[in-house]
């Protein structure tokens, strides 16, 4: 009898856990993904990488490509910005070149941004500190360094 009580447990909290703990963190991915793109339609209806948060500090929404032979911004599409890294993928590194690198294109100091979200992954959201710089200009200024690359 104790066997099959213990099978049972097991299964039933085998059964649980999906249900509360793996379930609910695929869900709040999938909207996270949608939400925190931070994409805001702009006066023409499209979609961009860049939004404001209520607190006002701005989120631009990367695409990072780690390993590149240079830096570089490799093109602003509707829901991302792609930015080749130079740095491998090892132990922050290229996060730490990504971030250096976006500010020196939005002209501002490095400690004016953060990884928001995204640390191991290749899509990224990125904070720039409130009263900095606005949507529009640092949306012009990557879109700007995108045709110069």
């Amino acid at each position: 009898m104790l066997i099959n009580f213990c099978s049972v447990y097991s299964s039933y909290s085998v059964v649980m856990r999906r249900l509360f703990v793996e379930m609910p963190r695929a869900r709040a991915r999938n909207n996270a993904g949608a939400a925190a793109s931070g994409s805001t339609p702009s006066e023409s209806g499209k979609s961009v990488p860049v939004s404001v948060r209520p607190d006002g500090c701005v989120l631009i929404t990367v695409r990072a490509k780690p390993g590149a032979k240079r830096s570089a911004i490799t093109g602003v599409q509707d829901d991302a910005v792609g930015v080749a890294v130079s740095a491998a993928p090892v132990e922050g590194e290229a996060n730490a070149e990504l971030l250096r690198y976006v500010a020196t294109v939005l002209g501002i100091r490095k400690s004016g941004i953060s990884l928001y979200k995204g640390s191991r992954s290749r899509d990224k959201v990125l904070c720039i500190q409130t009263g900095l710089l606005s949507a529009e200009t640092s949306l012009q200024r990557l879109r700007q360094e995108a045709k110069e690359s």
